[in-house]
């Protein structure tokens, strides 16, 4: 038996249903822009933060 999706449960998965495209937005905008930095920030916040299996997008 499984336990229904807690508040804090649903609003951590909204949160990554909003925030995960916008950040492969930003990924892809700081590489191309040469924003190394940047990018960087991104990716951490998509691998590590956000847990995002595929933080480049391509999937």
């Amino acid at each position: 038996m499984t336990s229904p999706e807690t508040f804090g449960e649903w609003l951590l998965r909204e949160w990554r249903h909003q925030a995960i495209p916008r950040w492969r937005e930003i990924l892809q905008e700081a590489r191309a822009k040469g924003q190394l930095r940047r990018a960087r920030y991104a990716e951490w916040m998509l691998t590590d933060v956000l847990v995002d299996a595929d933080p480049g997008g391509e999937g």
